[in-house]
């Protein structure tokens, strides 16, 4: 899992703050999340291991759940 979650938390919390002002809502998140992994997947091919992508879930929701927290205070 990600290392520095405590460096990363206000950067995600100030990106889900600007992605609430562009209109994004909750459940856009849930959408969105298969868009990076595909796009990893596909540049990295064979150099993708199945413990990233394994972990890549728990990661999105993780991020995600830091953005929308940001928004509901």
């Amino acid at each position: 899992m990600l290392r520095e979650r405590d460096q990363l938390v206000p950067i995600l919390e100030a990106l889900g703050k600007r992605h609430a002002e562009y209109g994004a809502k909750v459940e856009d998140y849930a959408v969105i999340g298969e868009t990076p992994i595909y796009c990893i997947e596909i540049t990295l091919d064979s150099n993708f291991s199945s413990e990233a992508k394994s972990a890549w879930p728990e990661v999105y929701q993780w991020v995600s759940d830091v953005m929308i927290g940001a928004t509901s205070r």
